[in-house]
């Protein structure tokens, strides 16, 4: 996929930095400590959040 939109941070020493990236992706996979959290994939018709994939009901109605 593409990011299409990047907010630079500002950077101060001590303090917690934030980004905002806007993506344009066909596949995404989001771990926490090995464990997948987040996993789409959008040429296969699959959103799996939290173990539990939440397209499976309209992926059953559109193939």
């Amino acid at each position: 996929g593409n990011i299409t939109k990047n907010t630079y941070p500002k950077i101060k020493f001590g303090e917690a930095v934030e980004v905002e990236l806007e993506l344009q992706a066909y596949f995404m996979k989001l771990e926490s400590n090995g464990i997948p959290e987040v996993l789409v994939d959008t040429r296969n018709l699959t959103c799996v959040i939290g173990g539990r994939d939440i397209w499976q009901e309209i992926r059953s109605n559109v193939v």
